[in-house]
């Protein structure tokens, strides 16, 4: 008996010190967790979990603040209690602890002020009507502000059709690019003036290249070509988009002396018109624009039946400026003027392909009869391969002027480098933030702007940052798969699981 009271108290022994042990590691356990947590709050650490990065600046913003000279407050205007913003089927984003995210970066301060108990602070800066979550953008040396609307330019708006109402719902959170551009918009000495070529029929930009043009601290203006005799003194950027009629010989000979004297210029072509006079000014600088369209069997968009050769994929050069920093996504230059070479070109003239075609394209004239239907090679019709998108860089200005004054133009074979053609007769932006993601037409236009005007002399960086999307992203399953998953997980599995249990149980009665 005695014994077994022993061998009792012995288990009780045991027992009591593996359940000590335990305690204690969880005790431990507990500790070292509230540690942490204290610490990585102290240290303010953490960690964006969001696919899109959602809580984090991009690279390009945080080199950019880096090189600031002067002090920029961020002024944060907001009550407390309304950081954070939400809306059906979209994200809930706390904007407070985004633009946190600049404070301390380069010499910029964020502080944050209640337009409740601050009713009259706004006034200095803006006459608008101040709401939640907008913020003013100061430069503390020179006084120079910007106030930012956050509905009006950090929120893109889309429609949401899924109940049939049409509610606005939140689409893309444009924060960064608005605030950053805002930073370089105070902090620049002197505005680029970016001069759009008005008249002969030329397209217009898009809102997405307008608005790229803005945010990089260019203010552009219309300039009519048939109503002026010479390009502006403060042009930085001269843009002629596709003109469906020539220029005359008065504005050639004008454009054409702006050019010689050191003028950047960015010229799209029209592959439905002939612009002898237009094509001349980019002869003059060795590119010769070929007659009609190009149409490439080997490197076209596949989706647009008999017509799909002329929705070219060029082949993206290694060697230009302009291409630096892309990766695998394909390049659209529909509806193509094609573009070669001069062989020999004078000293100080470097002309270079930037996206080219395959050997296997040829350049098709139009005729009056050309409906558009007949896209077989003809006897006449020039053999490539072409260029669709050049640049052409000339030195000899700077011998006179400076380092800095080279003339450079970017020449785009195609009228749709930004805009696409629809169905429906319309037309969709694929510079924006969603076509953004699947083609490289942005970043193209955003290293030719920084090859154009990036060199003058002073501070300003063009800033390619994307926007991103509030969207819940969901996962949509074809009824087939529903009905699979379903029998998988409600049936078969609990099946199973209740047979391995019953075979466990029975090897163990049988023991």
């Amino acid at each position: 008996m005695s014994k077994e009271i022993n061998e009792n108290k012995k288990f009780a022994r045991r027992k009591f010190k593996m359940g000590s042990f335990q305690t204690i590691i969880m005790i431990i356990v507990l500790v070292v967790v509230v540690l942490v947590n204290i610490v990585i709050a102290r240290m303010n650490w953490s960690k964006d979990m969001n696919s899109d990065y959602l809580y984090t600046l991009s690279s390009d913003t945080v080199n950019y603040l880096k090189t600031l000279k002067d002090d920029v407050t961020i002024y944060y205007l907001v009550e407390d209690g309304h950081e954070a913003q939400t809306s059906t089927y979209t994200k809930t984003i706390n904007i407070e602890n985004i633009i946190n995210l600049y404070d301390g970066l380069g010499t910029v301060k964020v502080e944050k002020k209640n337009p409740v108990l601050y009713p009259d602070f706004a006034k200095k800066y803006t006459s608008e009507s101040i709401m939640d979550n907008d913020m003013i953008v100061v430069n503390n040396r020179t006084q120079k502000s910007e106030y930012l609307s956050f509905q009006g330019d950090m929120i893109e708006m889309t429609y949401d059709t899924s109940s049939g109402s049409m509610e606005q719902i939140p689409q893309t959170l444009k924060l960064e690019s608005s605030v950053t551009s805002a930073i370089q918009k105070v902090s620049l000495e002197n505005t680029k003036k970016v001069y759009v070529g008005q008249g002969h029929s030329m397209q217009t930009l898009n809102e997405d290249f307008t608005d790229l043009l803005s945010k990089n601290g260019m203010e552009k203006e219309e300039f009519d070509l048939t109503k002026n005799t010479k390009v502006p003194d403060d042009c930085s950027l001269l843009i002629l988009h596709s003109p469906a009629a020539d220029i005359t010989d008065n504005e050639y000979t004008y454009i054409s002396k702006y050019l010689k004297e050191g003028g950047k210029a960015l010229f799209l072509l029209n592959y439905t018109a002939e612009t002898p006079n237009y094509d001349k000014l980019l002869k003059d600088y060795g590119i010769n624009v070929q007659a009609g369209y190009v149409l490439d069997p080997e490197n076209y968009f596949a989706s647009y039946g008999s017509g799909a050769y002329m929705l070219l994929t060029p082949e993206v050069s290694q060697d230009s400026e302009l291409t630096s920093g892309l990766n695998g996504k394909d390049v659209l230059c529909w509806y193509s003027k094609g573009m070669t070479s001069d062989k020999n070109v004078r000293s100080t003239l470097t002309v270079e392909s930037v996206l080219s075609t395959s050997e296997k394209s040829y350049s098709k004239k139009i005729s009056k009869d050309d409906d558009g239907t007949d896209l077989e090679k003809k006897e006449g019709d020039q053999t490539g391969p072409f260029s669709v998108a050049m640049t052409a860089l000339d030195k000899h200005a700077e011998n006179t002027k400076g380092e800095g004054h080279a003339t450079k133009i970017f020449a785009i074979g195609s009228v749709a480098f930004m805009d696409v053609p629809t169905s429906y007769g319309s037309t969709t932006s694929i510079i924006g933030t969603q076509m953004a993601e699947q083609y490289n037409n942005r970043t193209i236009l955003v290293n030719s702007l920084k090859w154009l005007v990036g060199d003058s002399g002073d501070e300003i960086r063009v800033l390619n940052i994307p926007d991103r999307s509030l969207l819940e992203e969901t996962v949509q399953l074809q009824s087939g798969d529903i009905t699979f998953w379903t029998t998988a997980l409600v049936v078969v599995l609990p099946l199973a699981m209740l047979l391995c249990g019953f075979l466990i149980w029975n090897r163990r009665r049988k023991k």
